[in-house]
Formats: structure tokens, C-alpha cells, sequence
């Protein structure tokens, strides 16, 4: 019998350090112990895509000053990383599979939004979708997730990484630049203030604490319920 079931997106976002990685792998684990069927994806996909190798060295400025180049065109770069794995993505998909993202479209609209002059950010965002969406084809998330962390504390645990495969600098460009965090982290806060229905935001501090790691997952489990399907199990 043919499988008619659709699956779902979930999107995890949020500024460099803000515990992505870390709370996308916890979920995932979460679901599978639920039953539920899970596919994850990374974003950018550094040693997956000719575009994320290419995007590896953009960040490591080896196409020039970061902050030089037209943010179409680094928007288009994050882009076509993804339509790579279009085709992965689709199928997941098709097969009923819940699909977890750490990082997705939303991460190119606060970033290369972020880069431009305020004028021409409401221009960027709908180039942006426009490019992801209705150009590359690439499916829409059904829930994005953003985890909101102070861009103080989101650059001291990007200095507490290991080594990464596309940089051997402790901050690559967009970690090194709290002026541009600042600015991505408000664009984070735009898309899920003018789109609730879609982004569900997560704080990842109380006050000036950091909150516990199984605390925030929690509160990200709970996001699932914007979702429409059948209830997901409490935290086990």
C-alpha cells in the first residue's frame, strides 16, 4: 500500500552558540524513542555539498572580506547548499519521516538580512524566499524553533568549541562580529513575532543565568504541539 502520509519539518534556529547542535540531537533522539520516524539534516553542509565546502572557505575568508560581498550573493551561496540536498530532504518527506534541521531557511534570512542596510532589508527577506521557496523548490518547515541567547554568551561558547572542519580560527566571520550577531538575533526575533503561527521561540537564559540543557529541551518538546499531527509522548 502506498504511504500517504506526509512528513514534518522542524527547523532549529538561533545565533552561533546558541545550542542548536546540542538541542536538534536531543530531539531527534526524543522522537525516535518515541516511534517516530527521524531524518536530520545539518546546515550548512560542510562536507556533504560542493556549496558547503565553498561556503566553509567564505567563512574562513578565502574569498575576500565576508563583509564586502553583495549579501544576494551570499544569500545564494547558503541557498544552493540546501537545493543540494533538495532531493534528500523531498524524500524524507514523502516517506511519512520527521525531519529535523539544525539551522534551515531562517538562518539565511537573519544572517544575510542582518548584513544589509535597514532600508533594504524588507527587499532581502522576500529575495530570500522567494530564492529558497519558490526558485530552488525547497519545502517550507511546518515548525521552526529559535533559541534565543544573548549574543555575550552565545560568542563564549563558540570559543569553548572543538576544532572545526571549515576553520581553523576560534570565530569565523559572522561568530567574530557581535555588531552582526546583534542584528541577526533581532532578525531571529522578527520572523517569530510577524509569523507565531510557524516560529515558536525558546529563551535560553532566566535573567543573567544560562537555563539547564534538559530545561530548554523540554520547552522545545513542548513546541511540537503546532504541529498537526498526533500528540507527541511527554519527556521521558
Amino acid at each position: 500500500m502506498t504511504n500517504t502520509t506526509i512528513g514534518r519539518l522542524i527547523a532549529l534556529e538561533g545565533i552561533d552558540g546558541s545550542g542548536k547542535g546540542t538541542q536538534a540531537h536531543l530531539l531527534v533522539e526524543a522522537l525516535r524513542r518515541q516511534g517516530h520516524e527521524v531524518e536530520f539534516f545539518s546546515f550548512p553542509a560542510y562536507r556533504q555539498t560542493f556549496t558547503g565546502r565553498l561556503i566553509g572557505t567564505y567563512l574562513d575568508g578565502g574569498l575576500g572580506d565576508p563583509r564586502a560581498i553583495d549579501s544576494r550573493l551570499t544569500a545564494l551561496l547558503y541557498a544552493t547548499d540546501r537545493f543540494e540536498m533538495r532531493e534528500s530532504l523531498r524524500a524524507a518527506l514523502s516517506a511519512g519521516h520527521l525531519v529535523v534541521c539544525d539551522r534551515y531557511v531562517g538562518s539565511n534570512l537573519a544572517h544575510q538580512v542582518a548584513r544589509a542596510a535597514p532600508r533594504r532589508r524588507p527587499e532581502l527577506r522576500a529575495f530570500i524566499e522567494t530564492l529558497e521557496f519558490d526558485v530552488f523548490g525547497l519545502p517550507r518547515p511546518d515548525l521552526v524553533v529559535l533559541l534565543d541567547m544573548p549574543v555575550r554568551l552565545a560568542q563564549a561558547r563558540v570559543l569553548q568549541k572543538a576544532a572545526r572542519n571549515y576553520t581553523h580560527k576560534k570565530l569565523d566571520a559572522a561568530e567574530a562580529d557581535a555588531r552582526h550577531l546583534k542584528a541577526a538575533a533581532a532578525e531571529y526575533r522578527h520572523h517569530a513575532e510577524t509569523d507565531p503561527a510557524r516560529w515558536c521561540r525558546v529563551p535560553t537564559t532566566s535573567g543573567r543565568h544560562e537555563r539547564a540543557r534538559d530545561e530548554i529541551h523540554a520547552d522545545v518538546l513542548s513546541t511540537l504541539r503546532h504541529l498537526t499531527m498526533p500528540s507527541f509522548a511527554p519527556l521521558d
